[in-house]
């Protein structure tokens, strides 16, 4: 399986390779998912971020001996909706596994290209090649 980060930057390249191995793929749906998990990812950082801030300032009102229940019941809520966003970022990252399995490993450039064993290139030879009585 090809890094994403790699998969990302080189995308044309993968693309290109691909296709010189007679294999056409789009990356299309790869691109759209690795958007949503980093928009995701994002929402949760900042829930997260908001819960524990919060968290500090209901600290800080029960010193005082204030009522701190409103924000509390916010923040109910709050780690409710982190617990859906991280649910949907695993089914998105779930996704993008299976897409990343779909894409072949992409040749070195030293392969020519072709579309079958028949354009393979014999680059060296081992010893003696055996003769056999019946036919390969």
């Amino acid at each position: 399986m090809l890094n994403p980060k790699y998969v990302l930057e080189n995308a044309e390249v993968i693309i290109k390779k691909t296709k010189a191995r007679g294999l056409d793929i789009s990356l299309n749906d790869f691109k759209k998912l690795s958007q949503e998990k980093k928009n995701h990812l994002t929402k949760t950082e900042n829930l997260r971020f908001e819960r524990n801030k919060a968290s500090h300032r209901v600290a800080q009102m029960k010193k005082e001996g204030k009522d701190a229940s409103s924000i509390i019941s916010k923040m109910k809520k709050v780690s409710d909706e982190i617990k859906s966003l991280e649910e949907k970022l695993k089914e998105i990252e779930e996704e993008i596994r299976k897409v990343l399995l779909a894409i072949p490993n992409v040749p070195h450039d030293s392969v020519p290209e072709g579309q079958s064993s028949e354009q393979n290139v014999e680059v060296r030879k081992f010893g003696k090649t055996p003769k056999f009585s019946f036919p390969i």
